[in-house]
């Protein structure tokens, strides 16, 4: 039987930020995971949106994210994706 041990790190901070006496709401975020076990791996994503108050309890929301990989052969794209929605509070 062979052991295999993984430690994993990982650091991220979100902001966000308001305009317009909050009819536009914007955020964004920085992330960070690292492996260092035997298949060390790093992960770096970013991730942003925006919320704009259409009319009074409804949204129109846009958000989006995008991680790279990175391993001892290669930096590439890992994640990536983008969502559109409109809600409504009640």
């Amino acid at each position: 039987m062979s052991k295999n041990e993984l430690v994993w790190t990982s650091i991220s901070g979100n902001g966000n930020y308001s305009f317009w006496n909050n009819k536009l709401k914007v955020n964004g975020g920085l992330t960070y995971l690292s492996n260092k076990g035997t298949a060390p791996i790093s992960l770096y994503g970013i991730k942003g949106g925006a919320d704009f108050n259409v009319l009074k309890g409804m949204y129109a929301s846009l958000s989006g994210h995008l991680q790279m990989r990175n391993d001892d052969s290669d930096f590439s794209l890992n994640t990536s994706g983008f969502l559109f929605s409109f809600r409504y509070n009640f």
